[in-house]
């Protein structure tokens, strides 16, 4: 019996281990993951200012793009309606997240392609004290 538990105990650890790197605890935020941080930052900007909305340049990390993708010459955002009043940032339908969803309004769908290491462009508004998501070029 304690051998028993002590697989069980060893493939429970084992499993816990392999799921780390997913989660980006070891490997850091991926890019759709910096586009939400970068996002609640210049959300916060935006309604400390005087200003109705706020532009900004992100770049993915092209590192994690190359290293899943290969020599992907193309990087790909979406951002994409789940239908249950939230949305989904895609970067190479590959990294996803929807923790954007807690503090920006996005009410319509996004696409765009840019070359490794060329910025897209992100503009926020201020409309009744609620920021929302845009633009995206």
């Amino acid at each position: 019996m304690e051998k028993v538990v002590r697989l069980v105990l060893l493939m429970v650890a084992s499993f816990g281990l392999a799921l780390l790197p997913s989660c980006g605890f070891l490997t850091g935020p991926d890019p759709a993951e910096k586009l939400a941080f970068a996002l609640k930052k210049k959300t916060g900007e935006l309604k400390r200012s005087e200003e109705p909305a706020i532009e900004f340049e992100f770049v993915p990390d092209t590192r994690k793009v190359e290293k899943v993708f290969g020599c992907n010459e193309m990087v790909t955002l979406e951002v994409l309606d789940r239908g249950d009043d939230a949305s989904l940032i895609t970067c190479n339908r590959w990294f996803w997240t929807t923790y954007h969803n807690r503090f920006i309004d996005v009410n319509r769908e996004f696409a765009q392609s840019k070359r490794l290491g060329e910025p897209f462009r992100v503009t926020l508004r201020k409309t009744d004290g609620k920021i929302e998501w845009v633009g995206l070029d």
